[in-house]
Protein backbone atom coordinates (compact mmCIF):
# COMPACT_ATOMS: atom_id res chain seq x y z
CA UNK A 1 0.00 0.00 0.00
CA UNK A 2 1.57 3.25 -1.06
CA UNK A 3 0.06 5.43 1.62
CA UNK A 4 2.11 3.04 4.26
CA UNK A 5 5.34 4.92 3.03
CA UNK A 6 5.56 8.73 3.80
CA UNK A 7 7.84 10.93 3.00
CA UNK A 8 9.56 12.79 5.48
CA UNK A 9 12.02 15.68 6.03
CA UNK A 10 14.47 16.45 9.13
CA UNK A 11 14.59 16.14 11.64
CA UNK A 12 13.62 12.97 11.91
CA UNK A 13 11.64 11.33 14.64
CA UNK A 14 13.52 8.91 17.22
CA UNK A 15 13.37 5.52 17.15
CA UNK A 16 13.00 4.82 20.63
CA UNK A 17 10.54 2.37 20.42
CA UNK A 18 9.72 2.09 17.05
CA UNK A 19 11.49 0.58 13.96
CA UNK A 20 11.40 2.28 10.95
CA UNK A 21 11.59 1.33 7.19
CA UNK A 22 12.60 3.10 4.16
CA UNK A 23 11.84 2.27 0.43
CA UNK A 24 14.00 3.17 -1.83
CA UNK A 25 13.45 3.16 -5.68
CA UNK A 26 17.27 2.62 -7.20
CA UNK A 27 16.11 4.19 -10.72
CA UNK A 28 17.45 7.57 -10.36
CA UNK A 29 18.22 10.53 -12.30
CA UNK A 30 21.66 11.13 -13.88
CA UNK A 31 22.36 13.79 -11.26
CA UNK A 32 21.08 11.82 -8.26
CA UNK A 33 23.39 8.90 -9.27
CA UNK A 34 25.94 11.63 -9.13
CA UNK A 35 25.06 12.81 -5.82
CA UNK A 36 24.97 9.84 -3.87
CA UNK A 37 27.96 8.34 -5.63
CA UNK A 38 30.12 11.04 -4.36
CA UNK A 39 29.70 9.78 -0.44
CA UNK A 40 30.63 6.79 -1.12
CA UNK A 41 34.15 5.61 -0.05
CA UNK A 42 36.38 4.97 -2.50
CA UNK A 43 36.08 1.03 -1.62
CA UNK A 44 32.64 1.25 -2.76
CA UNK A 45 33.33 3.31 -6.01
CA UNK A 46 35.77 0.18 -7.13
CA UNK A 47 33.06 -2.28 -6.23
CA UNK A 48 30.15 -0.15 -8.22
CA UNK A 49 32.93 0.00 -11.22
CA UNK A 50 33.31 -3.89 -11.28
CA UNK A 51 29.48 -4.31 -12.53
CA UNK A 52 29.33 -4.46 -16.07
CA UNK A 53 25.87 -3.33 -16.55
CA UNK A 54 25.54 0.14 -15.84
CA UNK A 55 21.86 -0.45 -14.38
CA UNK A 56 23.51 -3.00 -12.29
CA UNK A 57 25.98 -0.13 -11.46
CA UNK A 58 23.58 2.74 -10.92
CA UNK A 59 21.16 0.91 -8.79
CA UNK A 60 24.67 -0.45 -6.39
CA UNK A 61 25.46 3.66 -6.05
CA UNK A 62 21.85 4.39 -5.42
CA UNK A 63 21.36 1.52 -2.77
CA UNK A 64 24.51 1.90 -0.73
CA UNK A 65 24.64 6.08 -1.30
CA UNK A 66 20.78 5.63 0.36
CA UNK A 67 22.00 3.90 3.23
CA UNK A 68 24.53 6.41 3.99
CA UNK A 69 22.38 8.94 3.29
CA UNK A 70 20.08 7.90 5.63
CA UNK A 71 22.31 6.50 8.47
CA UNK A 72 24.28 10.01 8.53
CA UNK A 73 20.92 11.82 8.75
CA UNK A 74 19.96 9.88 12.19
CA UNK A 75 23.49 10.22 13.16
CA UNK A 76 23.62 13.73 12.21
CA UNK A 77 26.99 13.21 10.03
CA UNK A 78 27.75 13.54 6.63
CA UNK A 79 27.33 10.72 5.01
CA UNK A 80 30.70 10.13 3.81
CA UNK A 81 32.44 9.40 7.20
CA UNK A 82 30.58 6.48 8.36
CA UNK A 83 32.75 3.45 8.31
CA UNK A 84 31.27 0.15 8.11
CA UNK A 85 32.70 -3.85 9.13
CA UNK A 86 31.15 -6.91 8.27
CA UNK A 87 29.94 -9.43 10.86
CA UNK A 88 31.42 -12.84 11.78
CA UNK A 89 28.87 -14.07 8.59
CA UNK A 90 29.15 -11.42 6.59
CA UNK A 91 26.08 -9.20 8.06
CA UNK A 92 27.27 -5.06 7.20
CA UNK A 93 27.11 -2.94 10.95
CA UNK A 94 28.77 0.76 11.40
CA UNK A 95 32.37 0.55 12.75
CA UNK A 96 34.81 3.17 14.05
CA UNK A 97 33.33 5.72 16.30
CA UNK A 98 29.80 5.09 15.06
CA UNK A 99 30.02 1.02 16.31
CA UNK A 100 28.36 2.01 19.62
CA UNK A 101 25.41 4.05 18.56
CA UNK A 102 23.17 0.83 19.02
CA UNK A 103 21.59 1.74 15.49
CA UNK A 104 20.98 -2.13 14.16
CA UNK A 105 20.35 -1.76 10.20
CA UNK A 106 19.76 -4.38 7.45
CA UNK A 107 19.58 -3.38 3.76
CA UNK A 108 17.44 -5.87 0.91
CA UNK A 109 17.01 -5.28 -2.53
CA UNK A 110 15.03 -6.54 -5.76
CA UNK A 111 15.12 -5.63 -9.17
CA UNK A 112 14.78 -1.58 -8.69
CA UNK A 113 13.14 -1.32 -5.71
CA UNK A 114 15.53 -1.50 -1.84
CA UNK A 115 13.93 -1.47 1.75
CA UNK A 116 16.20 -0.26 4.43
CA UNK A 117 14.99 -1.24 8.24
CA UNK A 118 16.47 0.75 11.42
CA UNK A 119 16.07 -0.25 14.92
CA UNK A 120 17.73 1.24 17.86
CA UNK A 121 19.39 -1.34 20.07
CA UNK A 122 17.19 -4.25 18.56
CA UNK A 123 18.36 -6.72 15.49
CA UNK A 124 16.95 -5.99 13.01
CA UNK A 125 16.40 -8.26 9.76
CA UNK A 126 14.22 -7.52 6.21
CA UNK A 127 13.98 -9.06 3.00
CA UNK A 128 12.25 -8.12 -0.69
CA UNK A 129 11.03 -10.07 -3.44
CA UNK A 130 9.46 -9.23 -6.97
CA UNK A 131 7.04 -11.93 -6.84
CA UNK A 132 7.74 -13.84 -10.44
CA UNK A 133 6.99 -17.35 -12.25
CA UNK A 134 10.04 -19.50 -11.27
CA UNK A 135 10.43 -23.38 -12.86
CA UNK A 136 12.83 -24.31 -10.26
CA UNK A 137 10.02 -23.74 -7.54
CA UNK A 138 9.65 -26.74 -6.46
CA UNK A 139 12.62 -28.17 -6.87
CA UNK A 140 13.63 -25.15 -3.99
CA UNK A 141 10.89 -25.72 -1.57
CA UNK A 142 11.97 -29.35 -1.47
CA UNK A 143 15.51 -28.17 -1.13
CA UNK A 144 15.30 -25.63 1.32
CA UNK A 145 11.71 -25.13 3.37
CA UNK A 146 11.07 -27.32 6.44
CA UNK A 147 8.73 -30.46 6.19
CA UNK A 148 6.55 -28.43 7.81
CA UNK A 149 6.75 -25.85 5.13
CA UNK A 150 6.81 -28.13 2.39
CA UNK A 151 3.57 -30.43 3.09
CA UNK A 152 1.77 -26.56 4.13
CA UNK A 153 2.77 -25.26 0.76
CA UNK A 154 1.57 -28.18 -1.00
CA UNK A 155 -1.91 -27.66 0.11
CA UNK A 156 -2.04 -24.10 -1.37
CA UNK A 157 -3.72 -23.98 -4.75
CA UNK A 158 -1.39 -24.26 -7.73
CA UNK A 159 -2.63 -20.54 -8.54
CA UNK A 160 -1.29 -19.32 -5.59
CA UNK A 161 1.68 -21.09 -4.99
CA UNK A 162 4.20 -18.39 -6.60
CA UNK A 163 2.92 -15.32 -3.64
CA UNK A 164 2.99 -18.78 -1.43
CA UNK A 165 6.59 -19.29 -1.97
CA UNK A 166 7.45 -15.59 -1.92
CA UNK A 167 5.90 -14.95 1.56
CA UNK A 168 7.70 -17.86 2.85
CA UNK A 169 10.65 -17.02 1.27
CA UNK A 170 10.93 -13.15 2.69
CA UNK A 171 10.12 -14.67 5.93
CA UNK A 172 12.88 -17.21 6.33
CA UNK A 173 15.58 -14.86 4.69
CA UNK A 174 14.17 -11.69 7.31
CA UNK A 175 15.30 -13.78 10.24
CA UNK A 176 18.46 -15.58 9.57
CA UNK A 177 19.13 -11.64 8.01
CA UNK A 178 18.18 -10.22 11.73
CA UNK A 179 20.37 -13.04 13.37
CA UNK A 180 23.13 -11.86 11.37
CA UNK A 181 23.93 -15.95 10.41
CA UNK A 182 22.75 -16.14 6.80
CA UNK A 183 22.97 -19.20 4.82
CA UNK A 184 24.98 -20.73 7.51
CA UNK A 185 21.44 -21.26 9.32
CA UNK A 186 20.32 -23.83 7.09
CA UNK A 187 16.86 -22.27 5.82
CA UNK A 188 14.94 -25.97 6.59
CA UNK A 189 16.05 -25.64 10.66
CA UNK A 190 13.06 -23.37 11.65
CA UNK A 191 9.22 -23.20 10.48
CA UNK A 192 7.52 -19.85 9.35
CA UNK A 193 4.14 -19.70 8.33
CA UNK A 194 3.24 -20.91 4.37
CA UNK A 195 0.93 -18.27 2.48
CA UNK A 196 -0.16 -14.92 2.08
CA UNK A 197 -2.78 -15.59 4.11
CA UNK A 198 -1.05 -17.36 7.04
CA UNK A 199 0.06 -14.99 10.05
CA UNK A 200 3.78 -13.87 10.20
CA UNK A 201 5.69 -15.58 12.61
CA UNK A 202 8.38 -17.48 13.52
CA UNK A 203 6.50 -21.02 14.60
CA UNK A 204 8.99 -23.52 15.58
CA UNK A 205 12.75 -23.45 15.54
CA UNK A 206 14.99 -26.77 15.89
CA UNK A 207 16.91 -27.39 19.06
CA UNK A 208 15.89 -23.98 20.25
CA UNK A 209 12.46 -24.06 21.44
CA UNK A 210 12.49 -20.62 23.27
CA UNK A 211 13.86 -19.04 20.70
CA UNK A 212 10.83 -17.67 18.35
CA UNK A 213 9.25 -15.53 21.61
CA UNK A 214 12.44 -13.34 21.08
CA UNK A 215 11.26 -12.09 18.05
CA UNK A 216 8.41 -10.23 16.09
CA UNK A 217 7.83 -11.02 12.66
CA UNK A 218 5.72 -8.25 10.23
CA UNK A 219 4.73 -8.94 6.64
CA UNK A 220 5.58 -5.72 4.46
CA UNK A 221 3.42 -4.57 1.26
CA UNK A 222 6.39 -2.35 -1.04
CA UNK A 223 4.02 -1.67 -3.43
CA UNK A 224 3.40 -3.49 -7.00
CA UNK A 225 5.13 -6.56 -7.95
CA UNK A 226 6.84 -6.90 -4.17
CA UNK A 227 6.36 -8.42 -1.28
CA UNK A 228 8.69 -8.43 1.72
CA UNK A 229 9.23 -9.26 5.64
CA UNK A 230 10.54 -7.87 8.90
CA UNK A 231 11.96 -9.65 11.50
CA UNK A 232 12.98 -7.46 14.74
CA UNK A 233 14.01 -8.48 18.25
CA UNK A 234 11.58 -8.12 20.56
CA UNK A 235 7.99 -7.00 20.71
CA UNK A 236 5.80 -3.86 21.86
CA UNK A 237 7.61 -2.27 18.39
CA UNK A 238 5.96 0.19 16.52
CA UNK A 239 6.33 0.38 12.53
CA UNK A 240 6.94 3.63 10.59
CA UNK A 241 7.36 3.54 6.35
CA UNK A 242 9.26 6.10 4.68
CA UNK A 243 10.13 6.76 0.45
CA UNK A 244 14.06 7.93 0.40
Amino acid sequence: MDDLWQMIGDPLPPLSEDVHVWRIVLDRSEARIRQLRSVLSDDEGTRADRFYAARDRDHFVVGRGSLRTILGRYLGVSADRLTFKAGPFGKPMLSGEWQDTQLEFNLSHSKGLAVLALAGGRRVGVDIEAVRPIREMDGLVMRFFSTNEQEAFLKVPIERRPAAFFRTWTRKEAYIKAIGTGLSTPLDSFDVGVDHDSAPGLLAIRDLPDEPARWTMRDLDPGGEFMGSLVVEGSGWGFRGFEA
